[in-house]
């Protein structure tokens, strides 16, 4: 990974405050009333006559699907088998309802719908037994935090959070866990804060540690190999920490840079962007931190967003295009598609893009294709 460079311009404007956290939706304008008739008592409808799919041309067409479900602007979208789950609007500004939409069948069934008059229903997760999301007044004072056992069918409250001044929650869903982080209180300069870890089989809470500095660069977190991963910055210096779900022990690394963000891993290496001055987004720089050696490797200036798969970093460049880097041949891949999201879910890409045309196309790839043209 030592090995590996890209150059990308730097000349759009860095918006990656909004692309992170704020929720996927549409204005009440944007709405495209394209929605078949439902059958109150199932809440189903066949959707197969109005889905509009579309050929795609580039290189990997083959391992690419692109749809258009009529719903008009989508937000989130999760994979799980053959069931598409979505954020959509029902003449709501933003996201209202998620709608389970089965790509064979063409079957659509509501998931769940806010109680909030001006509501934000976002950050979809997924695997084989959850889904989670949140459910948000639009000015993001009040959040909810679900879950759905896919198994029963059942949906339970995880938590109810109330905050002065716009906060979005982000939680991240690892096999029976959910964890979140959250602001405890304003001491005059910071935002302090603490990570959430929720179990979903035992149905209880704990705070895992607090946070001394919280901002938009670390109110999230990330979890693999049974690891919660987040940053802090405090004393004049920047921290990885992690908290170990079998121990319970944290450990702490220094990061070189004051403000780390944005951080995932995968084996015994961070990716993160990385800032010394967070009024200025446009300075980060997209890099890997080797904790073994403790050694940094820059794979590129600034970008839109970037997620760690299993075998690929999915990266949108300063453009929004998507590229993949493959993690064990050391190679880029351009995939030739400018998108707005970007998720893995069980060996397929999900990725979203806001057409002109105020309707969004999902785009849904297979990663081995991809991987094996290399």
């Amino acid at each position: 990974m030592d090995k590996f460079e890209k150059k990308i311009s730097n000349n759009s404007s860095f918006s990656i405050n909004y692309i992170f956290f704020l929720g996927s939706g549409c204005s009440q304008n944007e709405v495209v009333n394209q929605n078949p008739p439902s059958n109150e008592a199932t809440g189903e409808s066949n959707i197969e006559d109005n889905e509009t799919i579309e050929e795609n041309k580039n290189p990997y067409a083959d391992a690419i699907i692109s749809l258009k479900p009529p719903f008009g602007r989508i937000g989130d979208v999760v994979l799980v088998g053959n069931d598409l789950y979505m954020c959509v609007s029902d003449n709501t500004e933003f996201a209202k309802n998620i709608i389970k939409y089965n790509l064979q069948t063409k079957q659509t069934e509501k998931i769940f719908t806010s109680e909030f008059d001006d509501p934000s229903v976002q950050n979809l997760m997924i695997n084989d037994n959850w889904l989670i999301w949140t459910d948000s007044t639009a000015d993001g004072l009040l959040h909810r935090i679900y879950a759905k056992d896919l198994k029963t069918g059942k949906i339970k409250l995880i938590a109810k959070l109330a905050f002065k001044g716009l906060t979005p929650i982000s939680p991240f869903l690892y096999e029976d866990f959910i964890a979140w982080v959250e602001p405890t209180r304003y001491d005059g300069k910071y935002f302090n804060g603490k990570v959430v870890l929720y179990n979903l089989n035992n149905h209880k809470t704990k705070v895992v540690s607090k946070i001394r500095q919280l901002g938009l660069y670390n109110n999230f977190i990330y979890i693999n190999d049974n690891k919660i991963l987040w940053t802090d910055s405090y004393d004049g210096k920047g921290y990885y920490k992690f908290y170990d779900l079998k121990t319970n022990k944290i450990k702490t690394y220094e990061s070189k840079y004051l403000y780390p963000g944005y951080a995932e891993f995968a084996g015994n290496k961070i990716y993160s962007l990385n800032f010394n001055n967070i009024r200025d987004w446009t300075s980060h720089k997209f890099e890997e931190y080797d904790i073994k050696n403790n050694t940094y490797t820059n794979i590129t200036g600034h970008i839109t967003r970037f997620r760690i798969g299993k075998k690929y970093i999915l990266v949108m460049d300063s453009q929004s295009d998507l590229e993949l880097y493959s993690m064990d041949k050391l190679e880029w891949i351009p995939l030739e598609i400018r998108v707005d999201s970007i998720i893995e879910c069980n060996g397929k890409l999900v990725a979203t893009f806001d057409e002109i045309d105020l309707t969004t196309t999902i785009y849904i790839i297979d990663l081995e294709k991809i991987k094996s043209k290399g």
